[in-house]
């Protein structure tokens, strides 16, 4: 029986090497890491240069490239210097979202350990201990495939970064490592219109918490968005809204939206009354949505609507083919409600801010077993939401229409069709 081809090791000095035949012929002393302290540490180094060597995937030359302050850096060193720069120099949002789903579910098994030397085959053994997790429960098949894509990007970097001082790997070990297992997509839930008004119509519910409902299902704009919403950025002149930015729930500052593009949304004409009301409350260069940044939204938006009564299990149901209804399905709401009053799949794309059209389709689908047309979307909301008396700064088009029929009546406001930009503007960095 051939034995196997593991290299050579040795202790020179402080420092252990491994001897491999390069595809040349040639016959080569490799120094490993610093980090390399036992034999059997050693011998794991050399099995995974020489497996890459018969891969044809090694390159001659340290593993750790010549920057100072890297060689033998822990993976979770490493990872906090990553995660810094994708947070202060590349504003990502997700920093923080990052943070946890590594510190949970990567860091605790492989952190320790030299980012150089780390194998291919811990990283096989990871992608099977997440599969062990989703099994047992203990984390959805979906948030498994979030983990693997985070991992993979931090791979990449530490191979290729733009940033030299990231750079801690001659080689990337995730590439071509089959991911987690995929499993059922879960349905998600949307509001029936009469659901929307029973919870916005519902006095036991806090009114701000309500004004921030109606917002989001009227307009499809994520929370940030809304969080980040001003004066100036409604005319209704043109009866349209631009979103351009966004709150970062991680710094607290305004950056630029999800996508890094800016888009309008046409003013629902059943939205008007209440978003005047916003406008005129808010003044200039105040908020125009009084929602927590926060997490909780979820959780409250349930609780919110038991308390107005809403029994459908669809709403609440979590369960492996099922999610319960959250913050952001709300504007999953609006589009849904989009696509079954008949508007064109790209004019609902824009609206949303999709980047992909599938994503847009997926709402399409849920508007197709309803019924195009079946449902009447964006009724009139509760006059509750508003003060119930006229503002000197209202139309009087705008006013309740009467103390017995319980909602607004709106003027319809013809938008000069004006359609949202493919670029983006400058990016906004602007202090909330």
């Amino acid at each position: 029986m051939a034995q196997d081809r593991t290299g050579s090791v040795e202790l020179r000095g402080n420092r252990w090497r491994v001897r491999v035949r390069l595809p040349d012929g040639r016959r080569r002393w490799v120094p490993l890491d610093d980090g390399v302290r036992t034999e059997g540490q050693a011998r794991r180094a050399a099995a995974d240069i020489v497996d890459r060597v018969q891969r044809g995937v090694f390159v001659y030359e340290p593993l750790v490239p010549a920057t100072k302050g890297t060689a033998g850096e822990t993976l979770g060193k490493w990872f906090d210097r990553w995660l810094a720069d994708r947070k202060n120099r590349r504003r990502l949002g997700s920093a923080e979202d990052d943070r946890l789903r590594l510190g949970k579910h990567v860091l605790p098994v492989i952190g320790a350990r030299p980012i150089a030397l780390i194998t291919r085959a811990e990283l096989e053994a990871l992608v099977m201990a997440l599969d062990e997790k989703v099994r047992r429960g203990e984390l959805a098949w979906k948030s498994a495939w979030n983990v693997w894509a985070l991992v993979r990007r931090m791979f990449r970097d530490a191979c290729r970064s733009k940033r030299a001082d990231l750079r801690a790997r001659a080689d990337d070990p995730s590439e071509g490592i089959e991911g987690p297992d995929r499993g059922v997509r879960r349905a998600k839930a949307f509001l029936l219109p009469s659901e929307a008004l029973a919870l916005l119509g519902c006095e036991a519910v806090p009114l701000r918490w309500r004004r921030a409902y109606a917002m989001a299902l009227y307009t499809g704009m994520r929370k940030g968005e809304l969080v980040a919403l001003r004066p100036e950025d409604v005319t209704f002149e043109s009866g349209v809204i631009r979103v351009h930015r966004a709150h970062d729930k991680a710094s607290g500052e305004t950056k630029a939206t999800k996508t890094g593009n800016w888009r309008l949304i046409p003013i629902e004409p059943a939205l008007e009354p209440l978003l005047r009301e916003l406008v005129e409350r808010a003044g200039e260069g105040g908020v125009l949505v009084d929602l927590p940044p926060a997490r909780g939204a979820a959780d409250k938006l349930r609780e919110h609507m038991q308390r107005a009564g809403l029994e459908r299990a669809e709403l609440f149901a979590s369960d492996h083919t099922r999610k319960p209804l959250t913050f952001h399905d709300l504007r999953g709401t609006c589009a849904t409600w989009l696509a079954i009053r008949g508007e064109e799949p790209l004019k609902i794309q824009r609206r949303l801010g999709h980047t992909d059209l599938a994503t847009t389709q997926g709402y399409i689908a849920a508007a197709e077993a309803v019924g195009v047309g079946r449902l009447d979307v964006f009724p009139p909301l509760p006059a509750g939401l508003g003060r119930g008396e006229l503002s000197p700064k209202l139309s009087p088009e705008l006013s309740p229409s009467g103390p017995k029929s319980g909602i607004f009546t709106a003027k319809t406001v013809e938008a000069p069709g004006i359609e949202p930009g493919s670029g983006s503007p400058s990016p906004v960095h602007l202090r909330a």
